[in-house]
């Protein structure tokens, strides 16, 4: 798996089993937007849903993917960086702002960020893979 692929997981969806229907069907239409690249109407829903909610986990992870889909990396890497403040415990977000790093050709940070994806758990097979890529980018340098 590329590390660009990663981004596009949804497996923190599945890590919160805590919301309610209504907010599942949210997701599952931002979702569908997002893969049917209509990013900039996945995005604006997104945003209004977190006007209502602004602690959603979910949804502020699912605005990051977006931005990255977007090629907005500044806006996203606020995102994920933020997500790591307020939830060090999870790897996906900062497996997917090594990607935001990657893609900004920012390696050493995007190394440091799956190190600690790994360290928060430590079986976490994408963040191993993607650490591959990083050094394999900055080997090729």
């Amino acid at each position: 798996m590329t590390i660009y692929k990663a981004i596009l997981s949804f497996s923190i969806l599945t890590l919160f089993s805590f919301v309610n229907v209504n907010a599942e069907t949210t997701y599952g239409d931002i979702q569908l937007l997002i893969k049917q690249g209509q990013l900039n109407e996945a995005l604006k829903l997104t945003e209004d849903q977190l006007s209502r909610d602004q602690a959603d986990i979910k949804l502020k992870f699912i605005r990051g993917l977006v931005l990255t889909r977007m090629d907005r990396y500044q806006d996203a890497e606020k995102v994920f960086v933020d997500l790591t403040k307020d939830n060090p415990e999870l790897p996906e977000p900062y497996n997917n702002l090594a990607v935001v790093y990657a893609a900004q050709v920012k390696y050493e940070q995007a190394e440091q960020a799956l190190q600690n994806a790994i360290n928060t758990h430590p079986s976490y097979a994408t963040a191993h893979e993607n650490l591959g890529d990083i050094y394999a980018k900055m080997a090729s340098r």
